[in-house]
């Protein structure tokens, strides 16, 4: 049976459990792997491992044991917020009726993240709820991955731990309450330090009463009256109201596209308006599942808990059957040896000598086989001698030849290059601070006289600010930009590019529908004025381990915004490649490009990826 499938109405009183918590890709299983020593399922890639709760056990001396427990974070990239929800609310119900020992939970948080994205902060809210005031000292709130922040910002992660817990929105208010801040710094010495400060304060203060347990279990509360539920319903609510904004708007643009006769653009909303609709169906149909009582919460994950230990189960004893039926064979051939020693030692003489004689032939053969192949070989060594010298003398006869295909072909480009000084002008810009390529964009004639317009876009935090203090040398404050701006510098004489930077998605303090109103509302009024927007810039950390929810949803909006025909001007940019190992980000990148839900299905339209 798995190490992780644990029948919890087998958990007792004198079991001890600590939780592991944290936003999607934080290092939960990694953390847990560390000190058990177990194989724990870990995401590499960008999408979450993690989707159900599991358990693994820790010998932490000879006469006790303790459980870990693995919870799947808010805003999974494979299940929705109730659902993970209801998965975790079982599970703490189900201990706390069985009067379990929670000794404590970790929360985990990347050091590595700028910002506190909006995503994180929602995550950290419903995680309170779920604790609730009397329980923070139970709680260890913990730093990961000190050992991938930029080297060549040594005070950076101080700074940000020091933010995280002076600032009551994100971990002052826990701190206050008797939560403790430690540092995990990726070995299992430091996990384990981290594990003797939950029992250090279980053993003087004993087990965990979370705020989720006492609602659901002792007042009888339904999941969506829970203060965790309250949260979570907020969110699905906010999301609600900004899909059907969004349905209403697209409506509203496609009646007037309708009035202005203009089909094309009317037929490129349907889509957009089928993909608000099914997202916004999906959303009230999430907001209905968190209306169940704790009695049907119980039977229905009790169900799959159940099926789950009934496949381990099931297994276990077909390897059982499957022993037993080897032992009834080797006692009935061994009562049979015993009733006719004498027989069976002839037959077994007479096949040891049977078995020298056929040693003989198989060493002779294999010495024939082994001459063979080394005859093969020179043979093929022979061979590839001959194929490389018609190789060479080919590439002789020839180079003449391809010398001059070569002359023609510069030729050609020069010839190409002046007919496109007349008609247009391709940029591809270098910058010494970065490798800064618009290599997808394309200067017209007429952008000359009013300068090329590029658009940054982006989650909060992926490094547009940044990027354009590069290009144009200025010092243009880095992060929580909040409305549309326009940044220019001359590229060459006759030539100035203007960068516009927009505010970022998952933004802690705006939504992402009015980050999108606003990008939209610039874009009508310089294509009122004629303003042509020459291309996007679409950046994303290659530092993130994984590709949240948000991620995934800002991505959607870009192929929404643009419309499958004007992706072809977009160049996917990743950064903050200098935070990551080589390898891992080329697989990161890879990954992106490869999976049909993150840049997959944009890459069949034309757009380029690029490295800054």
């Amino acid at each position: 049976m798995d190490s992780n499938i644990i029948d919890l109405a087998a958990l007792s009183p004198d079991d001890i459990l600590i939780a592991v918590m944290g936003v999607t890709g934080a290092g939960k299983s990694t953390f847990i792997s560390q000190v058990t020593g177990q194989e724990v399922g870990i995401g590499h890639g960008l999408i979450s491992h993690t989707a159900a709760v599991g358990i693994y056990s820790h010998r932490i001396s000879a006469d006790q044991c303790v459980y870990l427990v693995d919870a799947p974070g808010f805003d999974d990239t494979a299940c929705k917020d109730t659902e993970i929800l209801k998965e975790v609310a079982f599970f703490f119900s189900q201990i706390y009726k069985n009067n379990v020992q929670l000794a404590g939970i970790i929360y985990l948080h990347r050091i590595t993240d700028n910002q506190v994205s909006g995503t994180a902060l929602k995550n950290l809210s419903t995680f309170k709820q779920l604790c609730g005031k009397d329980a923070f000292g139970h709680v260890v709130l913990c730093t990961s991955m000190w050992d991938n922040l930029d080297t060549g910002l040594p005070d950076i992660g101080e700074q940000r731990e020091k933010e995280l817990i002076t600032r009551s929105e994100f971990w002052g208010a826990m701190h206050s309450g008797g939560s403790q801040v430690v540092r995990w710094l990726n070995t299992k010495e430091s996990a384990q330090a981290v594990i003797d400060k939950i029992f250090k304060f279980h053993e003087h203060n004993g087990k965990a009463k979370l705020q989720i347990q006492q609602e659901l279990v002792d007042k009888n509360l339904s999941l969506d009256e829970t203060g965790a539920g309250q949260e979570v319903q907020r969110e699905i609510l906010a999301a609600k109201a900004e899909l059907q904004e969004q349905i209403k708007q697209i409506r509203v643009d496609h009646k007037e596209m309708m009035r202005q006769s203009n089909e094309t653009m009317a037929k490129q909303m349907a889509p957009q308006r089928e993909a608000f609709e099914t997202e916004l169906s999906e959303t009230i149909e999430a907001q209905e599942k968190l209306k169940i009582s704790l009695e049907c919460l119980m039977e229905q994950k009790t169900a799959e808990y159940e099926k789950l230990l009934a496949t381990a189960m099931s297994e276990q004893q077909q390897l059982t059957e499957a022993l037993k039926q080897n032992e009834v064979e080797y006692a009935r051939a061994r009562r049979q040896q015993l009733e006719d020693e004498e027989s069976f030692q002839e037959a077994q003489d007479h096949f040891n000598s049977e078995v020298e004689a056929l040693k003989g032939q198989i060493q002779d053969q294999g010495k024939e086989l082994e001459e063979k192949k080394r005859l093969e070989k020179e043979l093929q060594v022979a061979q590839e001698l001959q194929v490389e010298l018609e190789k060479q003398q080919l590439e002789e006869e020839h180079a003449a030849h391809l010398e001059q295909q070569e002359i023609e072909k510069r030729l050609e480009k020069k010839r190409k290059r002046k007919e496109r000084m007349r008609d247009g002008l391709a940029v591809d810009v270098h910058k010494a601070t970065g490798t800064i390529l618009f290599s997808n964009i394309t200067i017209m004639a007429e952008s000359k006289a009013q300068g090329v317009y590029v658009a940054l876009m982006g989650l909060t935090g992926a490094g547009k600010s940044t990027f354009i203090n590069h290009c144009t040398k200025q010092e243009v404050e880095v992060g929580g930009t909040e409305s549309v701006r326009v940044y220019s510098f001359d590229y060459r004489p006759g030539i100035t590019i203007n960068l516009v930077d927009t505010p970022g998605f998952d933004d802690t303090n705006r939504k992402d529908s009015d980050v999108l109103r606003d990008i939209s509302a610039w874009l009508s009024k310089s294509y009122t004025e004629k303003v042509r927007l020459n291309g996007i810039l679409y950046l994303h950390r290659i530092s993130d381990p994984r590709m949240q929810g948000s991620g995934k949803m800002s991505i959607n909006l870009l192929m929404r915004l643009c419309g499958k025909d004007a992706l072809k001007s977009v160049v996917l940019t990743t950064t903050m490649w200098e935070n990551v190992e080589a390898d891992v980000g080329e697989r990161r990148e890879k990954e992106l490009e490869d999976t049909e839900e993150f840049w997959g299905f944009m890459k069949r339209y034309g757009p380029q990826t690029r490295r800054h």
